[in-house]
């Protein structure tokens, strides 16, 4: 069971909850703001107590909730206990590619979006489509940014593509983005066509490291 399971804290650094909070009182966004991969939804309720209770913009989460046993019980107790009523929020139980197509059809706009799903590559990478429905203006967030090469390498190859996303500070491992333009992303060819390879390259060595770990 995840520590974050029992205690119902955040999986963030009070450094990086802290940015966020400044940012986003900085901002004074109104539009709806996104989490992906919500763990016990220790950061959640904490941004989301950073706003008063009638000046709180809309809040949604994608989570497959298969992160541990229980979690999306955890996680509903977990806001209650933090005085937030569960049904504030609009959760996406399922995979955030599937989650993708629904809310991009519904016209959904976003000011904040904060990832911290699955930490793989192609994961990653289809996490980010995410920023076509980021309004200009608004704040990108990237958890384990740094040390962890399968959420850099997607993250850095996107940013290159796309210089309408502008990096505002690195606070711990996570990264902080702001989109600059309304123009539309740029559609990445090359990196569709090599994520799927660099992804494999991954799942093999981690294979390998545990099958060699085994043997020692």
């Amino acid at each position: 069971m995840r520590e974050c399971a029992t205690t119902g804290s955040s999986e963030v650094g009070d450094i990086v909850i802290n940015r966020i909070v400044s940012y986003l009182k900085d901002k004074k966004f109104r539009d709806t703001h996104l989490e992906i991969g919500t763990a016990a939804a220790g950061t959640l309720k904490r941004i989301m107590l950073a706003y008063d209770d009638q000046q709180r913009p809309e809040f949604m989460v994608v989570d497959p909730m298969t992160y541990f046993p229980n979690q999306f019980e955890i996680v509903k107790n977990n806001l209650q206990n933090a005085g937030i009523d569960p049904k504030e929020i609009i959760f996406y139980t399922t995979k955030s590619s599937i989650a993708y197509k629904k809310i991009l059809h519904s016209g959904k706009r976003f000011d904040f979006i904060f990832i911290d799903g699955a930490h793989k590559i192609k994961q990653v990478w289809q996490d980010l489509r995410y920023t076509n429905m980021l309004n200009t203006g608004g704040i990108l967030c990237v958890d384990d940014y740094l040390g962890v090469p399968q959420v850099q390498i997607p993250v850095d190859m996107f940013l290159k593509k796309n210089p309408i996303y502008e990096i505002m500070s690195i606070e711990g491992r996570t990264l902080f983005i702001e989109k600059t333009s309304s123009v539309k992303n740029k559609v990445d060819i090359l990196a569709i066509c090599m994520i799927p390879f660099i992804n494999l390259f991954f799942q093999w060595r981690s294979s390998y490291i545990k099958r060699f770990s085994k043997l020692k």
